[in-house]
């Protein structure tokens, strides 16, 4: 899947739609707001997360249990199918 290894040639794009799409799959929730501190830290998606344990590892395997793998790969099926539809891909 291209956005996972280059999500920022998406963002790139002029369209806005475009835009929306990257934020919403490259963090876990919204945008959470403290009127006294301003925007909070957002939560990374989990495919991005694990994208990070694979290049922080320097390994060719990383250590889960099976459960994180399968939602992994749940939300990649998901993330895959949305893009499709967005983009017409066959």
């Amino acid at each position: 899947m291209d956005f996972l290894g280059n999500p920022y040639k998406l963002w790139c794009s002029d369209r806005v739609k475009d835009k929306r799409i990257v934020l919403s799959f490259t963090f876990a929730d919204k945008l959470s707001y403290d009127k006294n501190e301003g925007f909070r830290t957002a939560d990374i998606s989990q495919p991005f997360l694990l994208l990070e344990e694979l290049k922080e590892s320097n390994s060719e395997m990383v250590e889960g249990n099976g459960d994180t793998l399968n939602q992994f790969f749940e939300v990649l099926e998901e993330w895959e199918a949305t893009l499709t539809v967005i983009f017409n891909v066959n």
